[in-house]
């Protein structure tokens, strides 16, 4: 199944299909499962990437790329987990919340 446009949740979410626009589900989970595919943004709490992901994942908690995954574009979180195997090309920006 392939979903053009953006997806907005509001509770934990698994992805096994193609996704061309965003996602955004900013205080529940984001699992981009092992034969799925995303080009878009993803914003969640916390992101797990199995399958392929091209764009920006912004997380409030972690992004975990997983032996399968690979992302192609910004991370930004404040925790950053690539699994021995995971492919990430582009840009890791942590990100400190309400810490001082």
């Amino acid at each position: 199944m392939t979903i053009k446009g953006s997806v907005e949740c509001v509770e934990d979410v698994l992805v096994e299909g193609r996704i061309e626009g965003h996602i955004w589900n900013e205080n529940h989970v984001v699992t981009i499962g092992a034969d799925a595919t995303v080009v878009g943004d993803i914003v969640a709490r916390q992101i797990t990437v199995r399958g392929a992901v091209e764009g920006t994942l912004m997380a409030t908690g972690r992004v975990d790329v997983m032996d399968e995954g690979r992302v192609v574009g910004r991370i930004l979180s404040t925790k950053l987990m690539l699994a021995d195997g995971g492919l990430f090309n582009g840009k890791a920006e942590p990100q400190h919340l309400g810490r001082r």
